[in-house]
């Protein structure tokens, strides 16, 4: 899954794209190298829940 979505800039605004997904972990390096990247966010429970590695996902399931 790649989220696209568009951008309304101010003066002093920062871009910090969130990595929620495997493929964006893989492409990291990529995406930092994006010019005007100021940084960037893991989403943990996002990532946690596309790897299927979160313990809650049973009780979400149900």
């Amino acid at each position: 899954m790649v989220s696209v979505c568009a951008i309304i800039e101010a003066p002093g605004t920062r871009r910090r794209p969130m990595i929620v997904t495997p493929q964006a972990v893989e492409n990291v390096g990529a995406i930092a190298a994006v010019e005007g990247v100021d940084g960037l966010l893991v989403g943990t429970n996002d990532l946690c829940m596309e790897m299927e590695r979160c313990r809650a996902r049973w009780a979400i399931r149900r």
